[in-house]
């Protein structure tokens, strides 16, 4: 395997931006090659299709709180 990495989601800084991620903490990657990233400081789960510059909010609403379609952290 290759020891350089790519970046394929996130432009590498921090921010809640679609095209952003703050503090991803799991990821998913289905037979399409769609990548789903849990976003755990932006309290949301995130789809980033194959060669996409930016994700699709699938989960959450970017703020954390106890409702049912809010999470309060994605990492747990």
């Amino acid at each position: 395997g290759s020891l350089m990495g790519s970046l394929v989601a996130g432009t590498g800084i921090s921010g809640n931006g679609f095209s952003q991620l703050s503090s991803p903490s799991a990821i998913y990657i289905d037979a399409a090659l769609n990548m789903y990233v849990s976003d755990s400081y932006n309290s949301r789960v995130m789809l980033w299709r194959q060669n996409s510059s930016a994700g699709m909010m699938v989960a959450g609403t970017g703020t954390a709180g106890s409702a049912q379609n809010m999470f309060s952290n994605t990492g747990d």
